[in-house]
């Protein structure tokens, strides 16, 4: 099943960043803009299998919305990591195993790398601000999108060994 919607893990974000390419006018390019939401459908799809399996049919759609939702929230868009670090545990440190974290930030990443010399010439270091304000650092680019891959993968795994215990009779 995973191999039917491959193509809708391929061209949905294509899509959305063509869009959001056109609407926004952003530095970066299309490529890199692409591989983090292109990660982040991967692991959405797969976080999806996951608890599909888990959960009762009545309510898998539900909770898998929120869970993604609920990744989202903690990824460091709506607060910012340093801000986040200040709750109260575990909530500062949900950031941590959230996909979307690594998938927004390989996207911010990717964005504020074109702006580095421009900002320079008014005075500030941006490599600076983004570990200050955001604790992004201007090199993680690439790590974050194989990062956000890695936790597409673990979710395919995890869904594995759930079907594999779920029908121990079966063959595979």
């Amino acid at each position: 099943k995973d191999l039917a919607f491959l193509h809708q893990i391929a061209i949905g974000p294509l899509v959305f960043v063509l869009v959001f390419h056109s609407i926004t006018t952003p530095r970066c390019s299309l490529w890199e803009m692409y591989l983090p939401l292109t990660a982040a459908a991967y692991c959405g799809a797969a976080m999806s299998y996951v608890i599909c399996l888990i959960a009762s049919r009545s309510v898998a759609q539900e909770l898998a919305v929120v869970l993604v939702f609920g990744s989202a929230m903690f990824a460091g868009g709506i607060m910012r990591l340093p801000q986040l670090l200040d709750k109260v545990p575990p909530l500062c440190y949900v950031h941590y195993i959230s996909f979307m974290r690594y998938v927004l930030e390989a996207f911010y990443v990717a964005e504020a790398n074109q702006w580095a010399d421009d900002i320079s010439l008014m005075g500030t270091n941006y490599t600076e601000f983004l570990a200050d304000v955001y604790d992004y650092s201007s090199d993680t680019y690439t790590m974050n999108v194989i990062v956000g891959f890695g936790w597409g993968i673990f979710f395919r795994v995890m869904a594995f060994f759930i079907m594999h215990l779920a029908n121990k009779n079966e063959k595979l």
